[in-house]
């Protein structure tokens, strides 16, 4: 029988696994993000403005979070 120890250890490796697989897997997102957005912005049948200068960054960073966290 496990003690309790080795069940946190093994959450602990298992919660690293997935965050490394988390964090490339959002990077990869990031790259496409781009497309993802021109993709989405020829569904909707319109262009999207930025309206101020972080907003381009912060929905790319949005697409690569979530594609992240659906990947």
């Amino acid at each position: 029988m496990q003690t309790l120890d080795d069940h946190i250890e093994a959450l602990a490796k298992r919660l690293k696994i997935v965050g490394i697989f988390f964090v490339i897997s959002t990077g990869m997102m990031f790259f496409l993000s781009s497309d993802v957005l021109s993709w989405i912005q020829a569904d909707l049948g319109f262009e999207l403005f930025a309206l101020t200068a972080y907003e381009t960054l912060y929905t790319q960073l949005m697409i690569a979070f979530l594609g992240g966290f659906l990947l």
